[in-house]
């Protein structure tokens, strides 16, 4: 009759079902659409069944389950897929970062730690079934995590970690800004650490109480919880003199030399005030 709502005709002269016809339950749809016209009402309720069967011997959709069922057992109904759930970290922290949410700001982080503990780095080898420093992007409901590599798993983690720390650009300038970082990672007691310095030779530097390490650009950068409400940043550069900064935030020459790993920096200390770090109830 020349409706094309359900079949219509390539030029090869092959029928094809619409495109617009996505799964089973819309086929109905548009049956029932068409059954409601009298001079189609009598073929549906007749060749309605024949139809579902034709559809399903088209497109074969009770065999598909993702690509369980033919390449990876474990990425099938049941699994976990954790590059999903490290994507919900990163939008969970994004939202708890807006500064338009301030008055939910305690709630939205600890929902955004919430769903970092379930993620392997968090979890026992026990648990996890597998190394947890590893990313792997896998769990099936019967065994361990599978498939280990580097998915995009990795990439939301690194992201994460630095908006946790607070780490940005401005105009150009490194700010360290911290809104959600926990204070129970901060150092209880002095402790010396070694790493290895941009030229490859390792060295030792110090971590005072209440403070953290950590590393951008292979620069080491000590966060220190400080009594006062402003922050301060003390640079200290290879010749052994030092600046001092009454900002969070690097000026243009100082953040370049950082990103391009060269420049007289050997390390700098972060002097933040105390509201910015964060009690988390585990």
């Amino acid at each position: 009759q020349g409706d094309t709502r359900i079949m219509s005709a390539s030029n090869d002269g092959c029928m094809r079902f619409s495109v617009k016809i996505r799964n089973r339950f819309e086929l109905d749809e548009m049956l029932d659409e068409l059954s409601a016209e009298n001079s189609l009402a009598e073929i549906i309720k007749t060749d309605r069944e024949q139809i579902h069967q034709l559809y399903e011997k088209t497109f074969n959709h009770n065999a598909f389950t993702g690509r369980s069922g033919s390449m990876f057992a474990y990425e099938g109904l049941g699994s976990i897929y954790w590059h999903m759930v490290s994507k919900l970290m990163l939008a969970a922290l994004e939202v708890a970062t807006d500064k338009n949410h301030k008055h939910l700001h305690q709630s939205l982080t600890q929902s955004y730690y919430k769903v970092q503990s379930g993620l392997g780095f968090r979890q026992s080898p026990a648990d996890y079934g597998a190394f947890p420093a590893d990313a792997y992007s896998h769990t099936p409901s019967h065994s361990g995590a599978c498939q280990p590599g580097l998915t995009g798993m990795v990439k939301e983690g690194i992201i994460c970690r630095f908006l946790e720390l607070g780490v940005d650009f401005n105009q150009g300038c490194i700010r360290f800004r911290p809104s959600i970082l926990r204070s129970a990672e901060l150092t209880t007691e002095e402790q010396q650490t070694e790493l290895i310095a941009k030229e490859g030779t390792a060295k030792t530097i110090g971590v005072p109480a209440e403070s953290l390490l950590f590393t951008f650009a292979q620069t080491p950068v000590v966060y220190q919880r400080s009594e006062s409400i402003y922050p301060k940043i003390e640079i200290f550069l290879n010749d052994g003199t030092q600046r001092t900064l009454d900002s969070d935030t690097l000026d243009a020459e100082f953040s370049e030399a950082i990103v391009s790993r060269k420049g007289p920096i050997q390390h700098i200390v972060v002097h933040q005030p105390a509201d910015r770090f964060i009690t988390i109830n585990d």
